[in-house]
């Protein structure tokens, strides 16, 4: 009797730590998807870098900024940095991580 409860709580233990195993590889498989695509590897920065200089609209995953009209100033292998421009015609540069970003829309 004893070991069927040593056997359950190792179960439980080893299933304790499965939403964070879970939560990780959700952010691992999220990170490979945005790279890669059916014809091959392109990695997502290098699309952003033909936006640098341009008005976009970045709609982000975050609810602290979920849409930003921005410009793009410059773009790494996991940032871009972007200048939003208020109502009151304050610049204000924001740097964001390229994986939080859901869509991009170029401004004409």
């Amino acid at each position: 009797m004893e070991f069927f409860g040593f056997f359950a709580f190792v179960l439980m233990m080893i299933y304790f730590d499965l939403p964070d195993k879970v939560k990780k590889l959700k952010g691992r498989v999220k990170k490979l998807e945005q790279k890669t695509t059916k014809g091959g590897v392109i990695i997502m920065s290098d699309i952003l870098k033909e936006l640098q200089g341009k008005k976009c609209t970045i709609i982000a995953e975050s609810d602290y900024t979920p849409k930003l009209n921005c410009t793009v100033m410059a773009v790494d292998e996991e940032w871009i940095k972007v200048v939003e421009t208020d109502k009151k015609g304050k610049e204000n540069t924001r740097v964001l991580k390229i994986e939080n970003i859901k869509e991009i829309h170029e401004i004409e």
